[in-house]
């Protein structure tokens, strides 16, 4: 079976110890465009990390307005976070497929477990933790200290795919604006570039 090339480039631990990590924690597996794969009110103890396409995490606020959250595309990881850390946690978050997409699957708590065990596994689990934490952390310095042009200037520079979503109303809510405040930016953006 052909494992990741994204995994094997970020992760020296996964390239040292591929064999353990795939056999005993790990699986492929592709879902089309609208998957559900992570559904609000579940309790999944999985971690993604997507080879191929985009995802959505999101959550229904009171008034019904579904917020976007996370945006995670190729070479990133998602998973519900109350789940991951607290198996009897049930989540708030939807994560649905925006494009047909291919994840290699990884249970939380034997990826743990492992990692206890395993100097490789413990490496790769530590690293993968600490990306996860850095793009919280840059996510929401962004939003403490940049106007929602510079944010979205910004993630058009770190993550260029994002800009060519179609759907452009999960992208606006991910920016944290609506989708007339995004066109105004473009526009404005597009403007100066001429």
């Amino acid at each position: 079976m052909n494992w990741s090339i994204a995994l094997k480039d970020k992760y020296l631990a996964w390239r040292q110890n591929e064999p353990l990590l795939m056999e005993k924690l790990a699986e492929n597996k592709s879902f089309p465009k609208g998957t559900h794969i992570i559904k609000e009110g579940t309790s999944d103890p999985h971690f993604y990390f997507i080879e191929k396409g985009f995802v959505r995490g999101f959550y229904t606020d009171h008034w019904g307005n579904e917020n976007t959250l996370f945006l995670p595309e190729e070479g990133f990881f998602f998973g519900a976070p109350e789940c991951i850390f607290d198996q009897k946690k049930t989540t708030k978050y939807t994560f649905e497929a925006l494009s047909d997409i291919e994840v290699i699957v990884f249970n939380f708590k034997e990826l743990e477990q492992q990692a206890m065990q395993n100097q490789y596994v413990f490496d790769f689990y530590n690293t993968a933790l600490k990306n996860v934490v850095t793009a919280f952390i840059h996510r929401l310095e962004a939003f403490i200290e940049e106007s929602p042009e510079e944010r979205y200037v910004n993630i058009d520079k770190v993550r260029p795919n994002l800009a060519y979503l179609s759907l452009r109303k999960y992208l606006a809510s991910f920016l944290g604006i609506s989708p007339n405040s995004l066109s105004r930016i473009r526009k404005r953006l597009k403007i100066k570039k001429n």
